[in-house]
């Protein structure tokens, strides 16, 4: 559980699904890009109840929801090149078949 730094003015903290987690599901990586936090922060932005994570694939590509998920997973690949040194990230998931998310 990886902590990320948010972008300006974000005033989403994490999904709900995290009490049992490391940091209380508060501004991780998981706590912001899972299906479950993007459909939370959708719903936050919208002031809309969803009835299903489906939603996420009815997005378009330049929905800010996606500009979120980005950020964080910045945040995760900077924290692994700082800490390990490592020469290659492989980054999996439903979220990442959003086409555009990691150009």
């Amino acid at each position: 559980h990886v902590p990320i730094q948010p972008l300006p003015g974000d005033p989403f903290e994490g999904y709900s699904w995290g009490q049992k987690a490391p940091y209380r599901g508060r501004l991780t990586v998981e706590s912001m890009t899972s299906s479950v936090a993007l459909t939370e922060r959708l719903e936050q932005m919208t002031n809309t109840k969803l009835s299903s994570r489906q939603a996420l694939a009815d997005l378009d590509d330049d929905h800010a929801v996606w500009d979120h998920a980005a950020n964080a997973l910045a945040n995760l690949c900077v924290t692994l090149i700082l800490t390990t040194s490592i020469e290659k990230i492989v980054l999996g998931g439903g979220i990442m078949k959003r086409k555009g998310l990691i150009e």
